[in-house]
């Protein structure tokens, strides 16, 4: 299937368990409107409410509260749903905040990316083309939750692809039905890094990945303006929740929680579900460990060893095929495959010391690119009021290949493989 990639009892009229085949049959315009909204606050790191952000002046709601954390990927989502699920009794136990997922990815590939406008039969209605009956008990899992406690956590980056459109909000809202008081936690992240780190993850298990700069200048000509006249993937994500749940956004700076020594699992449970300050905040934040990384990428030169390691075996190949013929580099994508699959001698930067370690030998030329982005990101701080972080970014460092010498070349052709037959 296509990547598009929260205690207190519901509403009586809520039932516990819904008809998927019934539903299936709706049309989005169907969903039910009572998705109450107040005025949306955002908060300072200290537990404090700061500078609020106007919001549309909306019905309030009495019901109990679905907190989703949208993402996107690549600023801590994993580490949040590992903590989440690991950590689910302790949150009941202790704050009675209900975890409405039981894997860490379960609600990306149960419920969100089934729900997204590729994965449905058609655009207008809400059946996917498979996964149906995974997407109702996802559902019911949350409802039941909703049914036991008045807060209800969800979170999948899934929520923030471009194709988790605004029909796909209308699934999910009427699925879950009108008795919850949704809002989301959307988390930004210096749009330099943030790229870095999406063309790390995408490329290393990738056996023919794009330069950085391919890479940045493919991700910005991809998407157009909407309908605020935004291109920027980060200002587009937040544009679309703030119309999907007016005055019910909650946004965070990543490199800010890194900045103070914070974590996002801190400031979702104890700022964003909660809604915690003072005493009460300083010991809930106190209380939450601090989650280790997960998805780590590898060093950005060590993608580049792997994209120039191709160019050189294409370029030997080219002189010893007369004598010794070689098949073409192998491309081979592992995302799809797993890297289980990995056929021997295939090249790749996932987990690969070798390849690590010769990254560490090559020239690297280090930028910092926050000026390309300014703009941008001064937009979305003053939309959501986040704080800002006072720092800026670490520079990203790629391989030199104009730097290169003929030594270097030499410790890379001895990584290539003679010979692909």
């Amino acid at each position: 299937m296509a990547s598009c990639r929260h205690a207190g009892l519901l509403l009586g009229a809520l039932a516990v368990a819904i008809s998927a085949a019934a539903f299936w049959k709706a049309s989005v315009s169907e969903t039910s409107a009572g998705l109450g909204s107040a005025r949306s606050e955002s908060m300072a790191y200290d537990g404090s409410f700061s500078a609020p952000t106007p919001a549309l002046a909306v019905q309030s709601c009495q019901g109990p509260r679905l907190i989703l954390h949208v993402g996107p990927g690549k600023t801590g989502t994993s580490a949040l749903q590992d903590f989440l699920v690991q950590r689910a009794t302790w949150l009941d136990e202790e704050w009675g905040i209900g975890v409405g997922f039981r894997q860490s990815k379960a609600a990306a590939y149960d419920l969100a990316i089934p729900l997204c406008e590729e994965n449905r039969i058609e655009k207008d209605k809400c059946e996917p083309k498979q996964n149906a009956e995974k997407v109702t008990e996802s559902v019911q899992y949350i409802k039941s939750k909703l049914q036991k406690r008045s807060l209800v956590v969800v979170s999948s980056e899934e929520f923030a692809r471009p194709t988790f459109s605004s029909t796909s909000w209308q699934c999910f809202k009427s699925l879950v039905g009108s008795g919850a008081c949704f809002s989301v936690v959307v988390v930004h992240r210096n749009a330099a890094a943030w790229m870095a780190s999406v063309w790390a993850e995408t490329s290393k298990l990738h056996s023919a990945p794009k330069s950085f700069e391919s890479f940045m200048a493919l991700f910005a000509g991809q998407r157009g303006a909407d309908v605020r006249g935004d291109s920027d993937p980060q200002l587009q994500i937040l544009n679309k929740l703030n119309e999907e749940f007016p005055g019910r956004v909650d946004a965070v700076s990543y490199d800010y929680l890194e900045e103070v020594g914070s974590s996002l699992s801190a400031f979702f449970i104890c700022n964003a579900t909660l809604r915690l300050t003072g005493e009460p905040w300083r010991r809930c934040t106190e209380s939450v460990p601090s989650p280790k990384t997960v998805n780590k990428s590898p060093l950005h030169a060590a993608i580049d060893v792997v994209r120039l390691a191709r160019t050189y075996y294409t370029a030997r190949r080219a002189a010893l095929n007369a004598t010794a013929p070689c098949q073409p580099w192998p491309v081979v994508d592992l995302r799809k495959r797993g890297v289980q699959s990995n056929p021997a001698g295939v090249l790749i930067a996932y987990n690969n010391p070798a390849v690590a370690e010769l990254a560490k030998q090559l020239p690297q030329k280090c930028e910092i690119l926050d000026g390309l982005f300014e703009s941008e990101t001064q937009t979305w701080f003053a939309r959501t009021g986040a704080e800002r972080p006072r720092s800026g970014s670490k520079p990203i460092c790629t391989v030199d290949v104009t730097a290169m010498t003929p030594e270097h070349w030499q410790l890379l052709g001895g990584l290539v493989p003679k010979c692909y037959q």
